[in-house]
């Protein structure tokens, strides 16, 4: 077997790189790769703050509404009955009215309610759009095509916290929350020719709606009551537990929304004396779908396993104006590891670099 010649020269020119591999001086036209999109957002808002006693409590807050006016033109090619390339255009427009509502209420000059309530929205991501056609994966026989018709998500959120503080920098909070999310990505697999042979072709359509409800609760103090030099020792604590209730996120399983973990919490030992500061954190989130749409996984979503990093963080106040920092992230060298659908059918293990770097801060 003869093997090109590694040439440093040949690396930093295209056309020669290419021609080493016997390629042609330039790709290909694709058409199925070809995507046009252009979004224009209109929006307006206004905002009311306000300062009342409700019970005999002090109550402040502010009422707001945002208006969002989007058009969306895209352009894109599809494909005929015979499989050739065809240009498609589309053209949207969407107005939405998001109304929003917090409320904060002093029970005790130690303790504070919050409540707040809102509607939000998020566009689609232009990837998911292109009506193309693309083989993903020729010995598999796996394709990926968009859909042009998706239409921004929606969600009706409701959140409700109790924080109470203590000391000089305490604090612990408790809050609970509900999303009611209407049009969360779905993605659906069927079954077409394409050029006399099966595809499984993954596409993206809206899904019904989602209700999406956790815990969140937070600790920080610092303990200031012990003898120097442990008096600047401190400690942050936070855990987020979620749950989930709605259509699946691929057609056909039971597949949580893409990205989000059922929990994920921080620990966190802090310094702060002088002019020392440290920091010790370390960050676990739970698994979580990673995609549904991988090339080769034939409509299986890829799941990522649990992991937790450790970062360190070290600074020196010089002067007033002057601070050096030397931090460290990801410093046991974490890794993710994930597969299709279950641990049994590994897919790829990611190692999660190290990072060390030094920060120099000046303050005019």
């Amino acid at each position: 077997v003869a093997y090109p010649t590694f040439s440093s020269a040949a690396v930093r020119t295209q056309t020669t790189l290419r021609a080493m591999f016997g390629l042609p001086a330039v790709d290909a036209d694709m058409p199925e790769y070809a995507q046009l999109n252009h979004e224009k957002t209109t929006a307006a808002y206004v905002k009311f703050n306000y300062a009342i006693d409700v019970a005999g409590k002090a109550a402040s807050g502010n009422i707001g509404v945002r208006y969002v006016a989007t058009a969306l033109h895209g352009e894109s090619y599809g494909v005929d009955a015979t499989g050739a390339p065809v240009p498609q255009a589309s053209d949207s427009t969407r107005r939405d009215v998001l109304p929003s509502f917090n409320a904060r209420v002093r029970l005790r000059d130690d303790l504070l309610f919050r409540l707040a309530a809102s509607k939000t929205m998020g566009q689609v991501n232009f990837s998911y759009l292109s009506a193309g056609l693309r083989i993903s994966n020729p010995v598999q026989h796996d394709a990926q095509e968009g859909n042009p018709d998706l239409k921004p998500y929606t969600s009706r959120n409701l959140d409700l916290a109790l924080e109470h503080y203590f000391g000089a920098k305490g604090m612990a909070v408790l809050g609970l929350f509900y999303k009611m999310v209407g049009g969360l990505i779905q993605t659906a697999t069927d079954t077409r020719v394409i050029e006399g042979d099966e595809y499984n072709v993954a596409t993206y359509r809206s899904a019904g709606l989602s209700r999406i409800k956790g815990i969140e609760i937070a600790y920080l103090r610092f303990f200031d009551r012990l003898p120097a030099p442990f008096d600047g020792l401190g400690m942050q604590a936070n855990c987020t537990l979620v749950d989930v209730e709605g259509p699946s996120s691929v057609a056909g399983r039971t597949v949580p929304p893409v990205g989000l973990s059922r929990n994920s919490c921080n620990l966190v030992g802090m310094y702060e004396r002088g002019r020392v500061k440290a920091r010790l954190a370390y960050n676990h989130r739970g698994g979580y779908v990673a995609t549904t749409s991988s090339s080769g996984a034939q409509g299986v979503p890829v799941v990522a396993e649990p992991f937790g990093t450790l970062d360190v963080a070290v600074g020196y106040d010089v002067t007033r104006r002057l601070s050096l920092t030397l931090d460290g992230a990801n410093i046991t060298g974490a890794h993710i590891e994930q597969h299709y659908g279950t641990t049994h059918n590994p897919m790829n293990y990611v190692p999660l670099n190290k990072r060390y770097g030094v920060q120099m801060r000046y303050v005019f």
